[in-house]
């Protein structure tokens, strides 16, 4: 698997033993927990550590490439038991002043590269790249990288990317087809040894293209950003995709954005996995002046075709979203580090999950202790159900010393408004696609109230907040906790506020309750009080042995299906449908899913997918009757994320009087 870092935009113009370094995160994240805090161990004012961060399995790279004085660093961290240690620092043998050593950092499992594009050997910013090995927990230099036709202020280093033993290397500033045109270096190991096997560069590239800037590797397959490109404006950038061919390589495709305009900076940031790509544009504008955005792409055969744009739900102008992209498997995290939600230039990540409908935002995360001018969001990575965020100008030692936060994806369970352990009086369902579930409930009626059980140490009620909306008190545990404002004085187009969120729990079972009290601002024209749902961090979805219901999170619907009631199913809810061409979908983490459901002589059969491969034709008739069935099982799969899909086929054995196919539940092996 390809590992590399993503970080922030163009601004050109070894330690002894473990030392732990995480910080316990008892403070909020407004819509992700943080499971710690990393801090380089010789960190100071201007270091910029968490400028690059690089994130493979267990191990972790993070660069400084000021370091305070110039030369830069780059410190690999493990995680244990205890949290995340450093392993090592790493340093170039040569390092001088300006260098930049860790500019860029990219990581395959124990082979690291850092870039440090502010080298000389060649001329003042000519670049290079420094390739380091693991041997049991010892890093060693393994060869420093240059340009065979290195020069002046090319660049070199400025993006590095490794899968295996192919390394890319970039130097946006070289000129072969003018001034900034741009170019890359294809690197191969055989033994312990590097050598160039090809330069790449653009079959239409111009001056200023900046071909290079981003750079990502995935097989025999490399994809090149040239974010100041013009072909649909200036500034509108592409992507330029190289397949190799033994020992050759040559241009693929060449991407843009559909919608693509002047100034979108479409390439700014990319990122590959397998046959889906991942393009920011940061520049776009679709929420407002440099909202951002992201586009993915995904290959058929030798042809890479626009699937799906994707935008942060709340953007809004000047975000930047799309700044920086990582992608591994089913997970997309998305930066915007000018979001402004803890104060200007805070910053934040986003986290979209793919399932049969495509992408959908899931998570927003924060820094817990975030501030403004921080830059959360500048650089990230994201390895299976982890993901590694870098704030370059956070100020714990020293300002812009740097930080970077460690974040366990899989820790956020839903609770649904109509969930059994939802209880409520006088409150109204409403429903809407819109809204998760499909559904939301809203009150407007003095000292009514609704109440929701959970399990975990955070509790966070999302929902809207519009002109007309009112106050309710928030209680946890019958303690009173806060009085919440759901006013607004311009309408919000998002549905998915952070109404409130408590982070201060011990983990383990608690209650929340909401009352009205019919209280409003003074400014609002009604009290209206509504919940979407409560997203609740310190416990995983897919934890031992756990059983998720039909109506649950990632749950998707095509076609008819009917949604029930009765208390004889798990959770009290089912879905059934008869009809073909309708799809159930809902997505998991784990090994091994089982559909649960009842089993009758009235049923019929339905086709079984995982991640989108057909495993099955299953028939749900049975002559004895029962309720809890393990219809089906799946077998042993990776541990990352999934989804499952139920097709009814409308076809039946001959002994059944019926073709329904119904839904209770799903067992899900962690």
């Amino acid at each position: 698997m390809k590992r590399r870092s993503v970080i922030g935009r163009v601004l050109h113009g070894t330690v002894a033993g473990l030392v732990f370094l995480v910080i316990s995160m008892s403070a909020a994240l407004a819509l992700g927990q943080s499971s710690g805090k990393l801090l380089a161990p010789n960190g100071a004012t201007d270091g910029n550590f968490g400028i690059s961060v690089a994130l493979s399995g267990d191990t972790a790279i993070i660069g400084a490439s000021e370091n305070g004085v110039g030369t830069g660093r780059a410190y690999v961290f493990v995680r244990q038991d205890a949290g995340w240690a450093v392993q090592q620092e790493l340093v170039a043998l040569d390092a001088a002043a300006g260098d930049d050593f860790g500019w860029w950092v990219a990581l395959s499992g124990d082979t690291a590269v850092v870039g440090a594009p502010g080298d000389d050997d060649l001329g003042a910013s000519s670049g290079s790249a420094y390739v380091f090995v693991r041997s049991g927990t010892a890093w060693t230099f393994q060869q420093k990288l240059t340009a065979p036709d290195g020069a002046e202020s090319d660049w070199f280093g400025d993006t590095v990317a490794i899968d295996g033993d192919t390394i890319a290397v970039t130097a946006d500033g070289d000129d072969d087809l003018g001034s900034q045109s741009g170019s890359a270096y294809v690197f191969v190991r055989s033994g312990g040894s590097w050598s160039i096997q090809e330069k790449l560069t653009a079959a239409d590239g111009a001056p200023e293209d900046m071909f290079g800037w981003p750079v990502t590797v995935s097989g025999d397959i490399i994809a090149v950003g040239a974010p100041r490109d013009d072909d649909r404006g200036d500034g509108s950038g592409s992507v330029y995709v190289f397949a190799r061919s033994g020992p050759d390589w040559s241009q693929q495709q060449k991407l843009t954005a559909t919608d693509g305009a002047a100034g979108d900076h479409f390439a700014d940031c990319i990122d590959l996995d397998g046959g889906t790509l991942v393009v920011g544009a940061d520049g776009d504008d679709d929420q407002g002046d440099d909202s951002g955005s992201a586009y993915v792409f995904t290959r058929t055969d030798t042809t890479w075709t626009e699937r799906q744009k994707l935008v942060a739900l709340g953007g809004a102008a000047g975000d930047r979203f799309g700044y920086p992209v990582a992608i591994d498997g089913l997970t997309t995290v998305v930066g915007a580090e000018w979001d402004d939600d803890r104060g200007g230039g805070s910053g934040s990540a986003y986290v979209f999950s793919r399932g049969v409908s495509g992408w959908a935002q899931i998570r927003k995360l924060f820094a817990p202790d975030g501030a403004e001018h921080d830059n959360f969001g500048y650089a990230l990575d994201v390895d299976g159900e982890s993901a590694m965020v870098g704030a370059k100008y956070d100020d714990d030692l020293g300002d812009g010393s740097g930080s970077a936060y460690y974040f366990a994806l899989n820790r956020t369970a839903i609770v649904e408004d109509q969930e059994a352990g939802v209880t409520f009086d006088r409150w109204v369902t409403g429903f809407s696609g819109a809204y998760s579930g499909g559904t939301y409930v809203y009150g407007r009626w003095t000292n009514t109230e609704l109440q929701a059980k959970f399990t975990g140490s955070e509790i966070r009620w999302v929902g809207p907040k519009q002109p007309s909306y009112g106050k309710a008190d928030v209680y946890i545990d019958g303690v009173y906790k806060a009085t919440i404002d759901c006013y607004v004085p311009v309408a919000q187009a998002s549905i998915s506020t952070n109404v409130w969120e408590c982070s201060e729990l011990a983990d383990g079972p608690h209650t929340i309750r909401v009352r009205l009290t019919g209280a409003k601002n003074a400014a609002s024209s009604g009290n209206v009080v509504v919940i979407d749902r409560f997203e609740i961090d310190g416990v995983a979805p897919s934890g031992a042995g756990s059983r998720w219901d039909e109506l649950g999170f990632r749950t998707t619907f095509t076609g008819t299906w009917i949604k029930a009631l009765n208390p004889t199913y798990y959770e009290s809810t089912y879905a059934y449908s008869r009809w073909p061409g309708t799809t159930y979908a809902v997505g998991f983490t784990g090994t091994k899913v089982a559909w649960i459901g009842p089993m009758t002589t009235s049923y019929g059969k339905a086709n079984v997918y995982i991640d989108g491969a057909y495993k099955g034709t299953i028939d749900c008739y049975n002559p004895a009757t029962g309720w809890r069935y393990k219809i089906w099982e799946s077998e042993e799969l990776t541990r990352e994320r999934h989804y499952i899909q139920i097709r009814p086929t409308g076809t039946k054995r001959a002994a059944s009087t019926n073709t329904v196919v119904v839904v209770d539940a799903f067992d899900v092996t962690p």
